[in-house]
């Protein structure tokens, strides 16, 4: 079935494949709750259970895409990305969208994802296209298809973004796509603590599939300390600075200025620890664990990331799929939000 659909519209859209599941996602529970739902739902035929669609927002790194590649292993029904539905010759994009959504439909129930949604449906009036109307034409359709709700429970539409302010407002309503959005946070101590044995099972499941060694030994006492040793300090004027240990000690209440690493970026420390290891020879232990964290430097701009989460949070339309440490700093944010808001003139 699957290799039908990709016959039937080559370079149009992509089945995600995966080979593990939502065992290599640490954390992430509230949003692993959420799609068991919506899948149950749609499997069991329950349309007024299904939402139209869903919004993954988060700063970059956070497990948005990563999710998804898990989803696609355990779920049992097609997720399909679109390729590029753009065409030179006029009226072609047009014809291929429709050409698509109704194969899509003849496949149903499936899940379509949308990466880089900020990418695919800009705010209007905010950039030139320059394509005789193309793409106005492509996102008025694309409106049209998610808010037709004699879809609901087949088509389910899925998309993910790390800035949510440029994409267009449209889209992130009740109805179509934004039907919920799911904040993707940066993952606190706890979290980062099981995202190690889960890494660790990712890449044992990777490296099986093409018989590449993958050894490690690392002792179960170290995984709660990982947590904690996997952040740094950031302030405007200091900047970044990683943790000094006999300074801020296990257990210490989290600071204003921590700021932990993401799931990515834990991967990559895990890789680079596994990487040294291999050329000593040795399987991977908590001393390469140690070495690459004192080494690690993030590169992500802390003030973008952190308006990235800030955005998520105020989009975000339902509390429970909110981390509980997470809620008390969203019901701020919309509260200072709402009191910019009663400056603007009422009608």
């Amino acid at each position: 079935k699957k290799e039908h659909l990709e016959d039937q519209a080559p370079g149009l859209l992509e089945i995600s494949r995966s080979s593990w599941g939502l065992d290599a996602i640490g954390a992430l529970e509230e949003k692993k709750e959420y799609i068991k739902d919506v899948v149950a739902a749609m499997k069991a035929g329950n349309k007024l259970a299904v939402p139209q669609g869903c919004i993954l927002l988060g700063g970059f790194g956070t497990g948005k895409t990563v999710f998804i590649q898990a989803l696609a292993h355990m779920i049992g029904l097609p997720i399909i990305k679109l390729g590029n539905i753009r065409d030179k010759f006029v009226g072609e994009s047009e014809r291929r969208l429709s050409y698509l959504c109704e194969l899509l439909k003849s496949y149903a129930p499936v899940i379509i994802f949308i990466d880089e949604l900020d990418q695919w449906f800009q705010k209007r009036g905010t950039v030139y296209h320059g394509d005789s109307g193309v793409s106005a034409r492509l996102t008025a359709k694309f409106m049209d298809i998610m808010s037709d709700t004699d879809l609901r429970g087949d088509l389910f539409w899925i998309g993910a973004s790390n800035r949510p302010g440029d994409i267009d407002q449209a889209f992130l309503r009740e109805g179509r796509m934004g039907d919920d959005i799911l904040p993707f946070l940066p993952p606190d101590r706890n979290e980062r603590s099981r995202i190690l044995p889960a890494i660790l099972h990712k890449l044992t499941v990777q490296a099986s599939l093409t018989r590449t060694p993958f050894r490690h030994d690392i002792d179960p006492d170290f995984v709660d300390l990982f947590g904690f040793l996997t952040h740094g300090h950031f302030t405007n004027e200091d900047g970044w600075k990683s943790c000094e240990p006999d300074l801020h000690r296990l257990g210490s209440d989290r600071g204003k200025d921590e700021e932990g690493f993401t799931g990515a970026e834990i991967e990559h420390i895990i890789r680079k620890a596994h990487t040294h290891a291999e050329k000593h020879g040795s399987p991977l232990t908590e001393d390469y664990l140690r070495q690459e964290i004192n080494d690690f430097m993030p590169k992500r701009d802390m003030a973008i990331f952190r308006a990235a989460t800030d955005h998520a949070l105020l989009s975000c339309n339902s509390e429970r799929v909110i981390p509980p440490a997470w809620r008390e700093y969203a019901r701020q944010l919309r509260a200072q939000q709402q009191r910019r808001s009663s400056f603007a003139p009422s009608f």
